[in-house]
């Protein structure tokens, strides 16, 4: 073994060439693999400091309503690493003149300030530390310009009361009182980044709480935090049942019972009782099948520069085979090279892999810009590092065990008589139509690929590969955009408010905003939700034949049985009337009759999604009837959505007329509903009735906008103005078509960017292997090259023979790796609804063909430069030079 020890080392040191050119293969390679290793682990990263940011480090909620004692046995849980509590609400009332009348104050433990995410939400001050201190809603410092950070406040405390309810932060209601149990001493020390809707009367505030201080019967919410994540799904549902907190109607427990499914999926954790869902894991699966075929890809680059390695090679392992070396030692030998040349390209390229990570990230971000919601910053982890390393590792060897495993299977005599046969080319009789074209240099050509196939074939995979690599990454991208471009394009109107309201909408408002100019069509509108019980006599004979309301599962749609009916949700729409009138003038519907409220009639149509989960926003529109609804017919509708409503008001409404299609309000429900268009006085007459803590859901008001795109901008400007002159900033939010491209084209631009660095160093690993691969190739057929001079082939008929090798080494990756994408795409298209049409005109030609061009352009770089070195050798100097 030290013999061959020896020779390892003469080996390498004496084929230089070949072996800096593994050596650059294997850095280049490894760099590449601890890139897409750091960009994923970073990626995640990013996604769970996303998540605790704006939510919090926490596992699950167990709800309110909770008292000491039952915070005392989740404390005292083993499986639980630590709990985190609000405690119950109380009002301060402010002075008189402010522009609401409370605070609204929550306070919270320590661990609730250090673990979740309101300390995120602090734009001046500080989080309270001890009790007393609180930080205030941004709104009360905007609206009361008197109160300043550090001011020092005694006023009343209490609960805000309507008979024996306490109100807590509902909407404000009629004959509401407060309460007072006291006076409190709360000091100002910090604004917080949260805004509350006018609807409720005080502005939102938390402050300290101490433990200690917590009473017997003291209304509490407890999150927690698990010791191990994955137990989450067992152990919540048994301390939930140890203090007794209660199942609705779909087996659900109430009490605002939930867990923190976002950050739960970043590590891997899903609820056992939800089916299998390939979706969950797409990311994982993406991501490794990614680094699989980068592997696959650098071992057959780094393989072709070993084979070479071990051709050259051939004859004096063959000497040692004779003199007693087994075919193990002769494979340890070529595996122990592999491994020296691997010690020093992998750690260095673990600092070049976290530097191109650094620095894609870097451009990312300068080209995203503003548009960046959550800064990025890019972490190293050692074992992402041992990992990624490893990985190295085992592409290297092997990359050289399939030629360590071809040249121990040689017998002695086949490895010294030169197992390539490099010299003996002979000439195809038959040939093909461009070797005919070509004569008798496309026939050399073709008789030198067929003798020298081993170096030429992992070349033209390799490029093959990184061609593949390249325009999948930049196909990738487009479609994701297209995807991204269809959906918003679904929508009617580019332009959407929502107004949270407590009342009828102003007609001042929609009047002033009637005359923004710009504007093609425009409708406002209210909507309600309430339920209907259905019968199976009510279903329509074809969907009853297919399982009617009895397959649907409760767990993924509103749909629940009861005593042999289902309760099925409803949604009351009120239209403008200008809109609701021209609506039914289209479909030859008198709209007068409709106006009567006394006798509320509606339209009315029973929607079922064709594609409930869908993500293409056109297929959304698809739905199929499932109720026999007949004109006249009177359907009788509970308030009561669902069992934790308080309330039994019910009313009736009678089918006016049945419509073949929902109002065109840019509205698709993936659920089961029967749809009741009214005019929108209709519907106020109805909601008078409602339960006045959901006012607020039964007068919010939205908006509806057309406009070109050229004036999408500027009408949203206006209209935003003069909803926010009416209402509270915190009441009006607005969705432009516009604006939202133009947040993704900046995303968009800065994704490109790091797509074009992965491309590029893509491309570069596989160029620069292709150079390699042919330089190293035309150094082992120099004397291939001496023979056919020597039987009177001049320098231009070698530079034609080149010539026409390159060619095919060029064109063939292309041909190979077009048929590979074009299936990747089709696969891609079917998947995500894109046609070929689209796709095809947005293809970025330009881009992808520059890459191709430039691969082909330094393949033919690399046979010129070694056909300018064979035309200055000697005859005699190539057929005696044996080094590679």
């Amino acid at each position: 073994m030290k013999v061959l020890f020896r020779y390892t080392l003469d080996t390498l040191h004496r084929n230089r060439h070949t072996s800096f050119s593994i050596m650059a293969a294997i850095l280049l390679a490894s760099t590449l693999l601890y890139a897409l290793c750091s960009y994923g682990y970073n990626q995640w990263r990013w996604s769970i400091e996303i998540a605790e940011y704006e939510s919090g480090s926490w596992h699950g909620e167990l709800g309110g309503d909770l008292k000491r004692k039952d915070l005392e046995l989740v404390d005292h849980n083993l499986s639980v690493q630590e709990t985190m509590v609000k405690g119950p609400f109380r009002a301060i009332r402010l002075p008189e003149g402010s522009s609401l009348p409370y605070l609204l104050l929550l306070d919270a433990d320590r661990n609730y300030w250090e673990e979740m995410g309101e300390k995120n939400k602090i734009l001046e001050g500080r989080v309270p530390q001890k009790p007393g201190e609180v930080a205030v809603s941004k709104s009360f410092f905007e609206k009361n310009p008197q109160y300043r950070l550090g001011d020092t406040l005694t006023l009343p405390s209490g609960q805000r009361q309507l008979g024996q309810e306490n109100l807590n932060t509902g909407i404000l209601r009629e004959g509401e009182v407060f309460v007072p149990a006291g006076e409190e001493t709360v000091k100002l020390v910090g604004k917080m980044d949260v805004t509350t809707p006018t609807t409720v009367p005080g502005y939102y505030s938390m402050g300290f709480l101490e433990r200690s201080a917590i009473l017997p019967d003291d209304n509490l919410v407890i999150y927690l935090k698990m010791n191990h994540v994955r137990d989450i799904y067992r152990v919540m549902p048994e301390i939930a049942d140890t203090i007794g907190i209660e199942k609705d109607e779909y087996g659900q427990y109430v009490n605002n019972f939930r867990y923190n499914t976002v950050l739960l999926r970043y590590y891997g954790v899903f609820d056992p009782k939800e089916s299998f869902d390939p979706l969950n894991y797409i990311n994982v699966v993406i991501f490794g099948l990614l680094v699989l075929l980068a592997v696959a890809a650098f071992v057959l680059i780094i393989q072709s520069a070993f084979s070479l390695s071990a051709a050259s090679q051939a004859r004096q392992l063959g000497m040692f085979r004779t003199a007693g070396a087994t075919p193990g030692q002769i494979s340890l030998t070529i595996l122990m090279q592999s491994i020296l040349l691997a010690a020093v390209p992998i750690p260095i390229s673990l600092g070049l892999g976290q530097l191109f990570t650094y620095l894609t990230y870097g451009l990312y971000c300068s080209i995203a810009g503003d548009f960046l919601y959550f800064p990025v910053t890019v972490r190293f982890s050692w074992g992402i590092a041992v990992l990624a390393g490893l990985i190295s590792l085992i592409t290297v060897l092997l990359s050289a065990f399939l030629p360590a495993r071809w040249i121990a299977g040689l017998s002695p005599l086949e490895a010294i008589r030169d197992p390539e046969r490099k010299q003996r080319i002979k000439m195809n009789r038959c040939g093909c139509l461009i070797q005919k074209i070509s004569g008798i240099y496309g026939q050399l050509a073709s008789a030198s690929y067929r003798a020298n196939r081993r170096a030429f074939r992992s070349s033209i995979i390799a490029m093959t590969l990184c061609l593949v690599l390249v325009l999948s990454f930049f196909s990738q991208l487009l479609i994701s955009d297209l995807v991204s471009e269809r959906n918003r394009q679904a929508n009617h109107y580019n332009i959407q408010a929502r107004l949270q309201m407590t009342e009828k909408l102003d007609s001042a408002l929609w009047n002033a905003v009637k005359l923004v100019p710009g504007i093609e069509e425009m409708v406002y509108y209210r909507a309600k939700r309430v339920t209907f019980w259905a019968s199976p006599s009510q279903e329509l004979k074809a969907f009853s034949e297919k399982g009617g309301l009895a397959s649907i599962d409760p767990q993924l749609f509103s749909v629940m049985e009861k005593d042999g009916k289902y309760r099925i949700q409803a949604e009351i729409i009120g239209l403008e009337p200008e809109y609701f009138d021209a609506w039914c003038h289209r479909q030859g519907i008198d709209p007068a009759p409709f106006y009567e409220t006394e006798q509320p009639r509606a339209l009315a149509m029973s929607w079922a999604p064709v594609h409930p989960f869908s993500n293409n926003n056109e297929k959304a529109r698809e739905y199929f009837p499932f109720l026999d609804l007949t004109p006249g017919q009177r359907l009788s509708l509970e308030e009561k959505a669902d069992d934790s409503m308080d309330t039994d008001y019910t009313f009736s409404v009678e089918i006016g007329a049945v419509i073949t299609g929902p109002p065109q309000i840019d509205y698709y429900p993936r659920d089961y509903r029967i749809m009741l268009c009214v005019p929108i006085e209709t519907y106020d007459t109805a909601a008078e009735h409602f339960l006045p803590e959901y006012a607020a859901g039964s007068y919010r008001t939205y908006l509806l906008l057309k406009t070109s795109g050229a004036d999408d901008l500027a009408v949203t400007k206006r209209v935003r103005e003069i909803c926010e002159s009416s209402l509270s900033e915190e009441d009006v939010t607005i969705y432009s078509l516009e604006e939202d491209r133009l947040s993704n084209e900046a995303g968009g631009r800065a994704m490109a960017a790091v797509v074009n660095c992965i491309g590029a160093l893509l491309g570069f690993i596989g160029i620069s292997h292709a150079f390699s691969a042919v330089a190293g190739s035309m150094r082992q057929r120099r004397k291939e090259f001496a023979m056919l001079r020597s039987a009177g082939m001049d320098s231009a008929d070698v530079r034609r023979l080149l010539l026409m090798e390159g060619l095919r080494m060029a064109i063939v990756p292309l041909l190979l790796a077009v048929p590979i994408n074009v299936i990747m795409w089709a696969f891609l298209l079917k998947t995500t609804d894109i046609s070929w049409k689209a796709f095809l005109t947005h293809l970025p030609v330009a881009k992808m063909g520059s890459y191709t061009l430039a691969a082909t352009a330094v393949m033919w770089l690399a046979y010129w430069i070694s056909s300018r070195r064979i035309q200055k050798d000697t005859i005699i100097d190539a057929l005696r030079d044996e080094t590679v």
